[in-house]
């Protein structure tokens, strides 16, 4: 799925208009592959149409780098975070349980469907 399309599908499932405004207003793009120039512009342009007939809003903001870090690090100090919460230790899979499951595993400890 394009990134433009992701964006658009999860604002559209938000529930309430003041939530899907305050998404639109707050898209942050983090990862080695926005870095051409232009990008966040290009993004901004391909989802204002889809999501100004929703929410008749065109306050949407894209953002490609976060609180002066360096863009291609952001995605690994999230992750890094991620680890650190008590709530993802469910999730940590050890090498007994691999390989006595296997792949099925990460079925049921995946943070997301898949």
């Amino acid at each position: 799925m394009p990134v433009d399309e992701a964006v658009v599908t999860a604002i559209e499932r938000v529930d309430t208009d003041e939530r899907r405004k305050r998404m639109m207003a707050s898209i942050l793009v983090v990862g080695g592959g926005h870095l051409f120039a232009g990008f966040a512009g290009i993004l901004h342009d391909r989802i204002l149409g889809r999501l100004f007939t929703l929410t008749g809003s065109d306050n949407i903001v894209v953002t490609t780098s976060a609180k002066d870090l360096d863009a291609r690090i952001v995605s690994w100090k999230g992750g890094a975070v991620l680890c650190r919460l008590e709530a993802s230790r469910d999730s940590w899979i050890g090498r007994k349980e691999w390989a006595q499951t296997g792949v099925r595993l990460l079925r049921d400890r995946s943070l997301f469907d898949w």
